[in-house]
């Protein structure tokens, strides 16, 4: 029994999910003929003892009786795979795959319908794998999004502190000192002097100011001595990201200093000192930066100074947390204005 090649085309490659290796079509075939045995008996006798053949040529070629092991008396089924095995004679072994997977798909429409179903939960598959992979770089993208947004905030932030602490030396020499003398915390006296009076505020030596409030200098022991104070308004908060301004009038210009304390709650705050001119008529209000923001650590040292000025108008105590995109903060406070000794 004699079975001729088809040739139909080529048997393209179909890609393993498994192990990545590729399968022919053959393989497809082979698998679907070892697993459903009960839909390949239904075959008539003839069909699966061509298939049993072809696959036998597949596999070895040509039939070589002296090397395959001898048949029984009664083995029948056997007898004829062999003769069919030995009709294909030097049938090339590809053209026996291709004619095996003919061969199903001709006779076994479900072979055709395994294979569809096989191939479509492979693809399913398949697509699943890429929608993992393209969500875990789609997530290590936004990783590193994050990365160098917080290595760009924090050269910014860098470069802000060198920023304001250039400023800060540039304004170092304050005009017009009162007193060479140093209130607690280190921080200089500084007064300044109306204009076309320069010459009379030189000739006369400035009176010395009145010391800073004696306030705890332990973080502490402020906060235990603000709670004793009549002033309820001794705290405030700072939202992070926020600035916020204490306005405080100048009563007795040159005559009136201001003195402050304050201390803060886990974290560091950024103060400075500004003054706003009163304004003359319609024009607008002056703002002078008599000490620039800088960050202030006042977590467990309660930081103190005083000022004096010449000119009508309002300090401003600056309380900058704008630095902050995670935290608020919390301020204590206290301030209070005085009378310049001997005037």
């Amino acid at each position: 029994m004699q079975a001729a090649a088809s040739h139909t085309g080529e048997m393209h490659p179909v890609k393993n999910v498994e192990n990545g290796a590729e399968r022919t079509e053959f393989d497809l075939a082979l698998q679907f003929y070892k697993k459903e045995g009960n839909t390949v008996a239904s075959l008539p006798y003839d069909t699966k003892i061509t298939l049993a053949s072809l696959l036998k040529q597949a596999a070895h070629g040509r039939c070589d009786a002296d090397k395959e092991e001898a048949l029984g008396w009664f083995d029948w089924v056997g007898a004829d795979r062999r003769a069919a095995w030995e009709e294909l004679g030097d049938t090339p072994q590809e053209d026996a795959m291709e004619t095996f997977c003919t061969t199903l798909r001709d006779e076994l429409p479900e072979f055709v319908a395994w294979r569809a179903a096989l191939l479509e939960g492979e693809r399913e598959i398949v697509e699943q794998a890429k929608k993992q992979r393209e969500l875990e770089q789609a997530e290590r993208d936004r990783k590193e999004r994050i990365r160098r947004f917080e290595e760009d905030r924090a050269r910014l932030e860098r470069e802000r502190i060198e920023l304001l602490s250039q400023q800060q030396q540039h304004h170092a020499a304050p005009q017009g000192a009162l007193s060479p003398s140093a209130v607690p915390n280190g921080t200089p006296v500084h007064a300044s002097t109306p204009r076309g009076n320069e010459g009379a505020a030189a000739a006369t030596p400035p009176a010395r100011p009145p010391p800073v409030p004696s306030a705890p200098a332990n973080a502490a022991s402020f906060i235990q001595h603000l709670a004793k104070q009549p002033n309820p308004d001794t705290s405030l908060t700072v939202e992070r990201g926020g600035v916020i301004r204490v306005r405080v009038p100048n009563p007795r210009p040159g005559t009136t200093v201001i003195s402050w304390s304050f201390c803060t709650e886990n974290y560091d705050i950024g103060f400075g000192l500004e003054y706003e001119v009163a304004k003359e008529g319609d024009g607008d209000a002056v703002i002078k930066a008599i000490r620039p923001v800088a960050r202030v650590d006042a977590t467990n040292v309660v930081s103190t100074g005083q000022h004096c000025e010449n000119t009508p108008g309002f300090w401003c105590l600056v309380f900058d947390n704008s630095y902050s995109i995670f935290r608020q903060k919390t301020v204590h406070f206290l301030i209070e204005t005085g009378t310049v000794a001997g005037k």
